[in-house]
Protein backbone atom coordinates (compact mmCIF):
# COMPACT_ATOMS: atom_id res chain seq x y z
CA UNK A 1 0.00 0.00 0.00
CA UNK A 2 1.34 3.74 -0.67
CA UNK A 3 2.34 4.99 2.26
CA UNK A 4 1.03 7.98 4.06
CA UNK A 5 3.96 10.34 2.99
CA UNK A 6 2.49 9.83 -0.71
CA UNK A 7 0.04 12.06 -0.37
CA UNK A 8 -0.38 15.06 -1.86
CA UNK A 9 -2.14 18.50 -1.76
CA UNK A 10 -5.59 18.58 -3.97
CA UNK A 11 -3.98 21.65 -6.15
CA UNK A 12 -1.27 19.27 -7.36
CA UNK A 13 -3.61 16.52 -8.24
CA UNK A 14 -5.50 19.49 -10.18
CA UNK A 15 -2.60 20.41 -12.14
CA UNK A 16 -2.14 16.68 -13.01
CA UNK A 17 -5.70 16.19 -13.89
CA UNK A 18 -5.46 19.51 -15.99
CA UNK A 19 -1.93 18.79 -17.78
CA UNK A 20 -3.25 14.86 -18.77
CA UNK A 21 -6.82 15.67 -19.90
CA UNK A 22 -6.86 19.13 -21.42
CA UNK A 23 -4.33 17.46 -24.35
CA UNK A 24 -6.81 14.30 -24.46
CA UNK A 25 -9.51 16.72 -25.34
CA UNK A 26 -7.51 18.91 -28.02
CA UNK A 27 -6.53 15.29 -29.61
CA UNK A 28 -9.67 13.94 -29.70
CA UNK A 29 -9.23 11.25 -27.58
CA UNK A 30 -11.88 12.69 -24.99
CA UNK A 31 -14.84 14.46 -25.46
CA UNK A 32 -14.93 17.63 -22.87
CA UNK A 33 -17.74 15.43 -20.68
CA UNK A 34 -15.56 12.52 -20.48
CA UNK A 35 -12.40 14.57 -20.00
CA UNK A 36 -13.68 16.02 -16.76
CA UNK A 37 -15.29 12.81 -15.54
CA UNK A 38 -11.18 12.00 -16.12
CA UNK A 39 -10.04 14.61 -14.05
CA UNK A 40 -12.57 14.00 -11.41
CA UNK A 41 -11.34 10.36 -11.02
CA UNK A 42 -7.91 11.25 -11.42
CA UNK A 43 -8.14 13.92 -7.86
CA UNK A 44 -9.59 11.10 -6.50
CA UNK A 45 -7.31 8.64 -7.23
CA UNK A 46 -4.66 11.00 -6.11
CA UNK A 47 -6.33 11.63 -2.89
CA UNK A 48 -6.36 8.07 -1.73
CA UNK A 49 -2.77 7.07 -3.26
CA UNK A 50 -0.75 10.02 -3.84
CA UNK A 51 1.19 10.12 -6.37
CA UNK A 52 0.76 6.71 -7.20
CA UNK A 53 -2.73 7.29 -7.76
CA UNK A 54 -1.40 9.82 -10.22
CA UNK A 55 0.54 7.16 -11.66
CA UNK A 56 -2.01 3.94 -11.73
CA UNK A 57 -4.40 6.22 -13.66
CA UNK A 58 -2.03 8.02 -16.54
CA UNK A 59 0.51 5.20 -17.28
CA UNK A 60 -2.31 3.42 -18.99
CA UNK A 61 -4.31 6.14 -20.01
CA UNK A 62 -0.82 7.34 -22.12
CA UNK A 63 0.12 4.47 -23.14
CA UNK A 64 -3.49 3.47 -24.88
CA UNK A 65 -3.11 6.78 -26.26
CA UNK A 66 0.23 5.59 -27.89
CA UNK A 67 -0.65 2.00 -28.91
CA UNK A 68 -4.16 2.99 -29.95
CA UNK A 69 -2.55 4.86 -33.51
CA UNK A 70 -1.45 1.43 -34.52
CA UNK A 71 -3.78 0.47 -37.43
CA UNK A 72 -5.76 3.53 -36.25
CA UNK A 73 -7.62 3.75 -40.11
CA UNK A 74 -8.31 0.39 -40.65
CA UNK A 75 -10.06 0.40 -37.15
CA UNK A 76 -11.52 3.34 -37.11
CA UNK A 77 -13.65 1.66 -40.18
CA UNK A 78 -14.13 -0.89 -38.35
CA UNK A 79 -15.83 0.92 -35.39
CA UNK A 80 -17.68 3.16 -37.52
CA UNK A 81 -19.35 0.24 -38.72
CA UNK A 82 -19.83 -1.96 -35.54
CA UNK A 83 -19.89 0.09 -32.62
CA UNK A 84 -22.37 2.72 -31.41
CA UNK A 85 -19.40 4.35 -30.03
CA UNK A 86 -16.62 5.40 -31.84
CA UNK A 87 -14.00 8.33 -32.31
CA UNK A 88 -13.37 10.13 -28.69
CA UNK A 89 -14.27 8.68 -25.38
CA UNK A 90 -17.31 9.78 -24.04
CA UNK A 91 -18.49 10.18 -20.69
CA UNK A 92 -20.31 6.87 -20.50
CA UNK A 93 -17.29 4.82 -21.92
CA UNK A 94 -14.66 6.80 -19.13
CA UNK A 95 -16.95 5.84 -16.43
CA UNK A 96 -17.46 2.71 -17.22
CA UNK A 97 -13.72 1.90 -17.78
CA UNK A 98 -12.53 3.77 -14.65
CA UNK A 99 -15.06 3.43 -11.60
CA UNK A 100 -14.39 -0.06 -11.03
CA UNK A 101 -10.32 0.92 -10.26
CA UNK A 102 -11.07 4.14 -8.52
CA UNK A 103 -14.16 2.35 -6.00
CA UNK A 104 -11.15 -0.74 -5.69
CA UNK A 105 -8.67 2.30 -4.70
CA UNK A 106 -11.28 4.17 -2.57
CA UNK A 107 -11.47 0.24 -0.20
CA UNK A 108 -8.03 -0.28 -0.11
CA UNK A 109 -7.63 3.43 1.11
CA UNK A 110 -10.43 2.98 4.07
CA UNK A 111 -9.40 -0.32 4.69
CA UNK A 112 -5.80 -0.73 4.41
CA UNK A 113 -6.27 -4.20 3.12
CA UNK A 114 -3.22 -5.51 0.34
CA UNK A 115 -5.68 -7.84 -1.01
CA UNK A 116 -8.19 -4.35 -2.74
CA UNK A 117 -4.52 -2.98 -3.72
CA UNK A 118 -4.47 -5.81 -5.76
CA UNK A 119 -7.98 -6.16 -7.02
CA UNK A 120 -6.99 -2.24 -8.28
CA UNK A 121 -4.46 -3.17 -9.84
CA UNK A 122 -5.95 -5.99 -11.65
CA UNK A 123 -9.10 -3.69 -12.49
CA UNK A 124 -6.37 -1.37 -13.90
CA UNK A 125 -4.61 -3.99 -16.28
CA UNK A 126 -7.80 -5.26 -17.36
CA UNK A 127 -9.08 -2.28 -18.87
CA UNK A 128 -5.81 -1.76 -20.37
CA UNK A 129 -5.33 -5.25 -21.41
CA UNK A 130 -9.16 -5.04 -23.26
CA UNK A 131 -8.24 -1.71 -24.96
CA UNK A 132 -5.27 -3.53 -26.59
CA UNK A 133 -6.50 -6.74 -27.44
CA UNK A 134 -9.05 -4.49 -29.11
CA UNK A 135 -6.66 -2.14 -30.90
CA UNK A 136 -4.36 -4.59 -32.27
CA UNK A 137 -7.04 -7.71 -32.99
CA UNK A 138 -9.29 -5.14 -35.28
CA UNK A 139 -5.72 -4.10 -36.64
CA UNK A 140 -3.41 -7.30 -37.17
CA UNK A 141 -6.09 -9.95 -36.03
CA UNK A 142 -6.73 -11.94 -38.88
CA UNK A 143 -9.35 -14.82 -38.40
CA UNK A 144 -11.52 -13.98 -35.63
CA UNK A 145 -13.82 -16.53 -34.02
CA UNK A 146 -16.29 -16.61 -31.38
CA UNK A 147 -15.56 -17.66 -28.07
CA UNK A 148 -18.40 -19.45 -27.44
CA UNK A 149 -18.90 -21.27 -30.87
CA UNK A 150 -15.28 -21.24 -32.04
CA UNK A 151 -17.02 -19.70 -35.71
CA UNK A 152 -15.67 -17.39 -37.57
CA UNK A 153 -17.06 -13.97 -37.09
CA UNK A 154 -16.35 -10.38 -38.20
CA UNK A 155 -13.31 -8.68 -37.01
CA UNK A 156 -13.80 -6.57 -34.06
CA UNK A 157 -17.52 -7.75 -33.00
CA UNK A 158 -17.69 -8.27 -29.20
CA UNK A 159 -16.94 -11.65 -28.14
CA UNK A 160 -14.98 -12.30 -30.81
CA UNK A 161 -11.20 -13.37 -30.17
CA UNK A 162 -8.23 -13.46 -32.55
CA UNK A 163 -4.42 -14.45 -31.90
CA UNK A 164 -2.90 -11.22 -31.93
CA UNK A 165 -6.01 -9.85 -29.45
CA UNK A 166 -5.24 -12.51 -27.40
CA UNK A 167 -1.08 -12.14 -27.36
CA UNK A 168 -1.50 -8.35 -26.83
CA UNK A 169 -4.23 -8.81 -24.36
CA UNK A 170 -1.80 -11.57 -21.79
CA UNK A 171 1.38 -8.65 -22.66
CA UNK A 172 -0.76 -5.46 -21.84
CA UNK A 173 -2.32 -6.99 -18.79
CA UNK A 174 1.72 -8.03 -17.99
CA UNK A 175 2.81 -4.31 -18.91
CA UNK A 176 0.09 -3.25 -16.56
CA UNK A 177 0.02 -4.79 -13.65
CA UNK A 178 4.01 -3.49 -13.15
CA UNK A 179 2.87 -0.02 -12.72
CA UNK A 180 1.78 -0.34 -9.34
CA UNK A 181 5.11 -2.06 -8.09
CA UNK A 182 7.27 0.43 -6.68
CA UNK A 183 4.47 1.57 -5.14
CA UNK A 184 2.67 -1.45 -3.10
CA UNK A 185 6.13 -3.67 -2.63
CA UNK A 186 3.96 -7.19 -3.26
CA UNK A 187 6.00 -9.84 -4.64
CA UNK A 188 5.77 -11.69 -7.85
CA UNK A 189 3.27 -14.41 -6.92
CA UNK A 190 0.69 -10.96 -6.14
CA UNK A 191 1.88 -10.00 -9.59
CA UNK A 192 0.92 -13.01 -10.94
CA UNK A 193 -2.59 -12.86 -9.02
CA UNK A 194 -2.82 -9.22 -10.56
CA UNK A 195 -2.11 -10.48 -14.09
CA UNK A 196 -4.44 -13.26 -13.55
CA UNK A 197 -7.23 -11.13 -12.60
CA UNK A 198 -6.94 -8.98 -15.37
CA UNK A 199 -6.76 -12.04 -18.20
CA UNK A 200 -9.81 -13.37 -16.53
CA UNK A 201 -11.42 -9.99 -16.73
CA UNK A 202 -10.60 -9.57 -20.44
CA UNK A 203 -12.47 -13.23 -20.49
CA UNK A 204 -15.44 -12.29 -19.51
CA UNK A 205 -15.50 -9.15 -21.59
CA UNK A 206 -15.60 -11.57 -25.10
CA UNK A 207 -18.16 -14.08 -23.07
CA UNK A 208 -20.37 -11.53 -22.12
CA UNK A 209 -20.15 -10.18 -25.34
CA UNK A 210 -20.48 -13.06 -26.99
CA UNK A 211 -23.53 -14.02 -25.08
CA UNK A 212 -25.85 -11.33 -23.03
CA UNK A 213 -24.37 -8.45 -24.84
CA UNK A 214 -26.97 -6.51 -27.31
CA UNK A 215 -26.25 -7.72 -31.12
CA UNK A 216 -28.15 -6.20 -33.57
CA UNK A 217 -29.06 -6.82 -37.29
CA UNK A 218 -30.03 -3.63 -40.22
CA UNK A 219 -33.22 -5.06 -41.90
CA UNK A 220 -31.95 -3.19 -44.84
CA UNK A 221 -28.31 -4.15 -45.59
CA UNK A 222 -28.09 -7.02 -43.22
CA UNK A 223 -24.40 -5.74 -41.54
CA UNK A 224 -24.66 -7.28 -37.74
CA UNK A 225 -23.97 -4.41 -35.35
CA UNK A 226 -23.95 -3.39 -31.93
CA UNK A 227 -25.89 -0.09 -33.00
CA UNK A 228 -29.62 0.68 -32.65
CA UNK A 229 -29.13 2.53 -35.57
CA UNK A 230 -27.75 1.27 -39.05
CA UNK A 231 -29.38 2.45 -42.37
CA UNK A 232 -32.63 2.26 -40.63
CA UNK A 233 -33.39 1.04 -36.77
CA UNK A 234 -32.07 -2.18 -36.49
CA UNK A 235 -33.55 -5.88 -35.27
CA UNK A 236 -31.99 -7.01 -31.93
CA UNK A 237 -31.39 -10.76 -32.57
CA UNK A 238 -29.08 -12.06 -29.46
CA UNK A 239 -28.27 -10.61 -26.07
CA UNK A 240 -29.89 -7.45 -24.14
CA UNK A 241 -31.01 -4.12 -24.92
CA UNK A 242 -30.01 -2.75 -22.18
CA UNK A 243 -26.31 -4.12 -22.68
CA UNK A 244 -24.04 -2.82 -24.42
CA UNK A 245 -20.06 -2.41 -24.93
CA UNK A 246 -20.03 0.07 -21.86
CA UNK A 247 -21.69 -2.53 -19.37
CA UNK A 248 -20.28 -5.31 -20.18
CA UNK A 249 -16.41 -3.17 -19.48
CA UNK A 250 -17.86 -2.34 -15.82
CA UNK A 251 -18.64 -5.76 -15.26
CA UNK A 252 -15.50 -7.29 -16.38
CA UNK A 253 -13.66 -4.09 -14.38
CA UNK A 254 -15.11 -5.88 -11.17
CA UNK A 255 -14.75 -9.40 -12.13
CA UNK A 256 -10.90 -8.93 -12.85
CA UNK A 257 -10.79 -7.12 -9.56
CA UNK A 258 -12.55 -9.95 -7.49
CA UNK A 259 -10.52 -12.53 -9.23
CA UNK A 260 -7.31 -10.85 -8.70
CA UNK A 261 -7.91 -9.65 -5.02
CA UNK A 262 -9.43 -13.17 -4.25
CA UNK A 263 -5.83 -14.76 -5.42
CA UNK A 264 -4.36 -11.83 -4.02
CA UNK A 265 -5.85 -12.10 -0.57
CA UNK A 266 -5.17 -16.27 -0.38
CA UNK A 267 -1.53 -15.78 -0.83
CA UNK A 268 -1.49 -12.87 1.57
CA UNK A 269 -3.24 -14.13 4.19
CA UNK A 270 -3.26 -17.92 4.18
Amino acid sequence: MPAITDFIPIYTALAAAVVLTVPAVAFRHLTVPAAVAAAVMLVAAALFWGYAGIVLYAAPFLLNAVFGRIGRNRRKQRETKLHSHSGARGLTQVLCNGLPTLIMMGAAFFTGAEALYAASAAALAEGFADSEAGDFGMAFGGKTVSILTFRECERGLSGGISAAGSIAAVLSAAAAALIPVPFSGYGWAVYGAVIAGAVSGVTADSLLGASVQALYRCPECGTLTEKRYCCRETQLIRGIGRMDNNAVNMISGFVAALFGGGIAASILYL
